[in-house]
């Protein structure tokens, strides 16, 4: 009956995190109400509301983690109380661990298992049979780069939707998008960055901004419409 409420856009569904996620807060476009439980040591954002206690009138319907190394476990102990589907959203790659430690991490499974890209999926040794690829999307900003830049360890769409470049670590995955002095900036290791920042700072102004927007072309393959698509289907199956 849920499922059927949800369809019509009359029931909402209520997902409980331990952290905001910029991506995430767009479910609310799709009569999503999201939560944050637990303690919050940090800003909450407008689309999300904190509480410390579940009351019945807001008790959960999925519940979603966003890291294997924090809270994992508490939030899986959580869904299993509440007979709630549990959902990992993965969107890190392999942290920096002891290779055993490493190995029993992989092999960490929740119900529904999301990466951000497939080669991510690939890395923490998970297959499509038992995994969901749902990449990130988000609306392109109408307007002209400043030619300013960012430096992570993964290119993130809400900054290239803005123009602003990326310097990238040089994974495979990054690399499929971002080539190096056209829309972006790839490193191998940290001495690598500041030779870029410092190739950066001698460009035009000109030259900058073509690159901040071709970055911005990269986003048009990562909508927030097929984002918001797969999520309102991945929810249609799990919630009964």
């Amino acid at each position: 009956m849920l499922s059927l409420k949800y369809e019509l856009n009359h029931s909402p569904i209520n997902l409980y995190l331990d952290r905001p996620n910029l991506y995430l807060s767009q479910l609310t476009e799709i009569n999503v109400r999201l939560f944050i439980v637990g303690q919050a040591k940090f800003k909450i954002p407008k689309e999300y509301r904190h509480v410390e206690y579940i009351s019945p009138d807001i008790s959960p319907d999925i519940v979603l983690s966003q890291t294997k190394l924090e809270n994992f476990d508490i939030l899986s102990k959580f869904s299993s109380a509440y007979r709630v589907p549990f959902i990992h959203l993965e969107s890190n790659s392999l942290p920096e661990l002891p290779a055993s430690k490493l190995e029993s991490l992989k092999c960490v499974r929740s119900q529904v298992n999301i990466f951000t890209n497939k080669l991510l999926m690939e890395e923490w040794q998970f297959d499509e049979e038992e995994s969901e690829i749902i990449e990130y999307g988000i609306e392109v900003a109408d307007k002209n780069s400043d030619g300013s830049f960012y430096i992570s360890g993964q290119f993130l769409p809400h900054k290239l939707a803005e123009g602003i470049i990326p310097i990238c670590l040089n994974t495979p995955h990054n690399a499929q998008h971002i080539k190096s002095g056209y829309n972006g900036f790839l490193f191998s290791n940290r001495a690598e960055i500041g030779g870029i920042v410092n190739r950066l700072e001698k460009m035009d102004k000109e030259d900058l901004v073509m690159i901040g927007n071709n970055a911005r072309e990269i986003v048009r393959k990562f909508t927030k419409e097929g984002f918001l698509s797969k999520w309102k289907a991945l929810l249609k199956r799990i919630i009964i």
